[in-house]
């Protein structure tokens, strides 16, 4: 297939570049608001074309857009879809995290005029992915009505023509990323069957104790909030994300996609024999035998040391 641009499949942006990827059965898309992504032809017939909805179409580019070089099959789309959008004020903070990473400079102004929010302006096209909206309303709420007017973490310029990160917001920014560094937790995503326990118990527990920080797991943790809430409270306070995809498990995909868009680290493992949806190439799995889960200890532990480094 030679390279051309014409719309993405997904998000129908019509500067997107389409090529051959190294797969012959997966075609390559660089797209200027859902990022680079793999795709096959199978997708694109069942899904892409007819199949979604506008928030099922938002959701998925929003989880290409926080998940970089995935390749996008049936089955891997069939489970995007039935993970939780997050909610409200968590898309507002990850919308505002981008914003911090876009514009580093402090005083830089936001590409987009207000006048323009709800108009389909190209300028704003990659906010949508960020904060999972589906439409110029939805993302005109999360930036005007939210992060401007409710939280005062955006402010308009003395022309009231663009935006830009106030002192306020800065600071919101800075405590989340002070938060997440002197953090001593470790998170764990992982299926919570019973004969899967032992891998927690004998395996990553014991790296991640090992390594000097403190292993939480959710079938251990006492809470009195509704679960994903405190799912995605705990994965902020913590320093990185242990993801076991043993069993396709939907928990442990959006419990390490959420922490991929916060920029929390993710360690991925795995059992050996497993097929998962990542495409192994682009993300480095630890590989585990049951029957030796001992050695997957040291081999988790040099992982967490060599990626977010001892405790502070």
């Amino acid at each position: 297939m030679s390279s051309t641009y014409q719309p993405c499949p997904i998000c129908k942006s019509p500067t997107s570049y389409q090529g051959q990827s190294n797969d012959p059965d997966l075609t390559k898309v660089v797209c200027f608001q859902c990022g680079l992504y793999r795709y096959t032809f199978e997708a694109d017939f069942e899904y892409f074309q007819e199949g979604l909805n506008d928030a099922e179409r938002a959701k998925l580019l929003s989880w290409i857009y926080h998940n970089q070089e995935a390749d996008i099959l049936p089955d891997i789309i069939e489970d995007i879809l039935k993970l939780p959008t997050p909610s409200v004020p968590e898309r507002a903070e990850a919308l505002l995290q981008v914003l911090g990473r876009r514009f580093p400079v402090v005083g830089a102004v936001i590409r987009g005029h207000i006048s323009s929010l709800r108009s389909n302006d190209p300028n704003w096209n990659w906010l949508y992915p960020a904060s999972y909206s589906s439409n110029p309303d939805e993302l005109s709420f999360f930036i005007k009505d939210y992060l401007d007017e409710e939280m005062g973490y955006l402010g308009l310029t003395d022309m009231n023509e663009v935006y830009f990160i106030t002192p306020k917001g800065w600071s919101h920014l800075g405590e989340m990323n002070r938060s997440n560094r002197n953090s001593k937790q470790g998170f764990v995503a992982m299926p919570f069957s019973k004969d899967r326990k032992f891998v927690y118990d004998e395996g990553i527990h014991m790296a991640i104790s090992q390594s000097g920080y403190s292993p939480l797991i959710m079938r251990n943790h006492e809470h009195t909030n509704r679960i994903d809430d405190e799912v995605m409270v705990q994965i902020r306070r913590s320093k990185f994300v242990v993801a076991d995809l043993t069993l396709k498990n939907d928990g442990a995909y959006f419990e390490a996609g959420f922490a991929l868009g916060l920029g929390i680290p993710v360690i991925w493992v795995c059992k050996k024999g497993e097929k998962t949806h990542f495409d192994t190439r682009q993300y480095n799995t630890i590989f585990y035998e049951d029957i030796k889960i001992s050695e997957l200890v040291p081999k988790l532990m040099n992982r967490i040391l060599n990626v977010v480094g001892e405790p502070n």
